[in-house]
């Protein structure tokens, strides 16, 4: 007599693995089947149901749990608790997950049992019977948190082919988790929990999620800065590997796309949980080089004047300075442009003899383009060349064309002195 999932379930294990061993050992250490079903799932163990199939840890999870969903795996109470309920007691000893709606609620020593497994390095048990108790749903907040930290800590001890399945197995302890207990005082720890297993699983959107959470929502907990720092590692992993296969989009068109977008995000978090740690400078400088890449000079802007004002000595401030400056020659905004130069040049603490020069010489030819397309009269036209000879100095040719703007409005003799 067979039992198809079951069959299923054990043919895809292969006889060599470790899963193998782990389910051969249910039969005797924690777990009940029925002897119909026993006799098939012991065939395909050892290789007689039906031939090997490859990947046994990707698929042996999938298995397993169907099982666990099934409720063709029991408990063997007998075996897992030290003071095992009496039948007396309202609770059979193989009381199966298919009856889990008339079963008391979840014990101490149910959730114990499953961390003692995993703790052991009895993964092939810890994980069915995770597994069972995961489908029950009715887990309390302590009970299911003990479960997923436990499954967490086995999955970083086992070897590569476990692991992965161990890992992904674990997602779904978190994600009930938060899905159930969202206001615990215990969020901020499972979020950044769950962030690292994400990330160890390269799932880097969803990683960046729950660390951001803890950011943003829990800014007083202490795991806020270490999570908003790890969103910006994050986030500029994302754009690395968008950027190493080609599907990156940034930068060429106007605006910020979802991964830039990310990654400011993340930058204003971390700025926020220190404001006055030794990164800050470095990342309001990364956040508004991101805004002025994409187009975005005005914010851009606004986040290089605040990288002046941490320190403005710093080299970090004169590359600020300098991009503040080109933001405004991109856009031909020759006021603003002179403005700013002359207003860099003139502070004492910002860059060195060289920095100052040329935001001199940038503000003089902001000045003379200004002059060039406004709207005056020769005469006008004379006497600003004139003023601006004076204000910036022979720059750019500037002595030649105050000396034509003096001979367009017939002042010959102006002309004459300036030219000699």
């Amino acid at each position: 007599m067979h039992s198809d999932p079951l069959d299923d379930l054990f043919a895809n294990i292969a006889p060599d693995s470790p899963l193998a061993e782990e389910m051969e050992a249910l039969l005797v250490d924690g777990l009940a089947v029925d002897p119909a079903v026993l006799d098939a799932a012991t065939d395909a163990v050892i290789g007689r149901g039906r031939p090997r199939k490859p990947s046994w840890f990707a698929w042996g999870g999938v298995g397993l749990l169907a099982a666990a969903t099934l409720g063709m795996v029991t408990w063997n109470l007998e075996l897992r608790q030290s003071d095992p309920p009496s039948e007396d007691a309202g609770l059979a000893p193989h009381a199966t997950v298919a009856d889990a709606a008339d079963e008391p609620p979840v014990s101490v020593e149910q959730v114990e049992a499953v961390a003692a497994a995993l703790g052991e390095g009895d993964f092939g048990v810890g994980l069915l019977l995770f597994n069972q108790l995961l489908e029950r749903g009715d887990l309390s907040e302590k009970q299911l948190r003990r479960l997923t930290i436990s499954m967490h800590n086995a999955a970083k001890k086992a070897d590569p082919e476990q692991q992965i399945l161990m890992m992904e197995q674990t997602v779904g302890g978190y994600e009930a988790w938060i899905a159930s207990f969202p206001e615990s005082p215990r969020a901020a720890d499972m979020n950044y929990a769950f962030a690292e297993l994400l990330y160890k699983t390269q799932r880097y959107d969803e990683a960046f999620d729950h660390f951001m959470t803890v950011a943003t929502k829990h800014p007083d907990s202490k795991h806020a800065s270490v999570c908003a720092q790890s969103a910006v590692f994050t986030a500029e992993n994302i754009i690395r590997l968008k950027e190493a296969d080609g599907s990156w989009d940034g930068s060429e068109a106007p605006g910020l796309n979802r991964s830039e977008t990310q990654l400011v995000a993340a930058i204003d978090a971390a700025v926020a949980a220190q404001p006055d740690g030794p990164t800050a400078r470095d990342l309001q400088y990364k956040g508004a080089y991101t805004l002025y890449q994409s187009g975005e000079h005005a914010d851009a802007r606004e986040r290089f004047e605040a990288v002046i004002d941490l320190d403005p000595a710093s080299p970090t401030a004169v590359q600020a300075a300098n991009l503040i400056a080109d933001s405004f020659a991109t856009s031909e905004d020759w006021a603003a442009l002179e403005a700013t130069a002359l207003r860099f040049y003139e502070d004492d603490q910002l860059g060195d003899d060289a920095f100052e020069a040329s935001m001199f010489n940038i503000a003089g030819r902001a000045a003379m383009k200004q002059l060039m397309d406004a709207a005056l009269s020769s005469d006008e036209a004379a006497d600003e060349w004139l003023g601006l000879l004076e204000q910036y100095g022979d720059i750019n040719g500037a002595r030649d064309l105050t000396v034509d703007a003096l001979r367009a409005a017939g002042r010959e003799s102006e002309a004459d002195e300036l030219g000699d």
